[in-house]
Formats: C-alpha cells, structure tokens, sequence
C-alpha cells in the first residue's frame, strides 16, 4: 500500500508538471512556416544572443532527442526482452513505472542543460558560438545515448548472468 501512495505522489509531483511542460515546449516548437521564418531570423543573429536565450532556443530539440531516444530504448528492450525470456510478465504496472522513472531522467536531463547557459556566463568564452555548439552537442548526445548505454549494460548483463 505504502508502494503505491509513494508512487501517487511521484506522478503528481514530478510526472504531470514535466509532461505538461513538454507539451507546451513542443507546441511552441510547432508553429509551422512562422518558425521557419522565426529560425532564419534567429540564425542570422546568434552572435548577438544572450546565452539563455540561445540555449531556451535549442531545448525543444534537446526534448525531442530525449523523447526518441527512450522511445527506440523502450521498444527495443521489449523486443529483446521477448526474444530472450517469451514468457517475462510484461505489465502495464511496469510500463508505468519505467515510464515515469524516464520523465525523471528527462526532467534531471533538462537540469544539466540548464547548465550551458550558467557555464557560458561564469567562463566568458572568447568565441561563444563555438562554446555553445560545442557544449550543445557534447550535452545532447550525452544525455540521449545514456538511455541506449543502460539498456546494452542490461542486456549484457541478463546474457552473462
């Protein structure tokens, strides 16, 4: 009983703010050719931008890099986990719980992008396009291929033992 009040309060805390907060990101990112219009405005500029604006820009991509990578990790472990054990109860109660184990690590993840910004205005960088597209890439891939990493690991480890 406790178990389920504790994860009540998990999903009221933590799942229904962040899906909420996805929604609208990806809202906003979906305006069709104004955002065309909207990007091309940006681009020209971006020398000129502010580091949180800059970075507030590039977040939808960052979510929806997160979303696809937990996404193919999902259906990629079910599909093993099919091939190797047929007969491993898969049950909504476990879907549930994994899927709001990964809008924690999606919440956790946007965290650390907030970061970009706070590291480009404490170090000052001489050329801050090639700090941001650097810090940029080395975020997203990171935190879109963990995801993938724990699941190998898990794999190899139902393998081996």
């Amino acid at each position: 009983m406790m178990g389920i009040v504790l994860l009540f309060a998990i999903v009221m805390v933590g799942f229904l703010p962040l899906v909420a907060y996805l929604f609208n990101n990806f809202q906003q990112n979906n305006t069709g050719a104004f955002r065309d219009v909207l990007d091309m405005e940006l681009l020209l500029h971006q020398k000129d931008k502010q580091p949180l604006e800059w970075w507030n820009f590039r977040r939808p991509y960052f979510n929806q890099g997160l979303l696809w990578s937990g996404l193919l990790t999902a259906v990629f472990l079910f599909l093993f986990t099919r091939f190797l054990f047929p007969d491993a109860p898969i049950s909504l109660w476990n879907i549930f719980f994994l899927l709001t184990l990964y809008l924690i690590y999606m919440g956790a993840a946007n965290l650390v992008y907030n970061m970009g910004s706070t590291l480009e205005k404490v170090s000052s960088p001489d050329d801050p396009q090639a700090f941001r597209t650097k810090a940029y890439a080395m975020t997203y891939w990171i935190a879109v291929l963990i995801p993938i990493f724990i699941a190998l690991i898990t794999i190899i480890s139902w393998l081996l033992f």
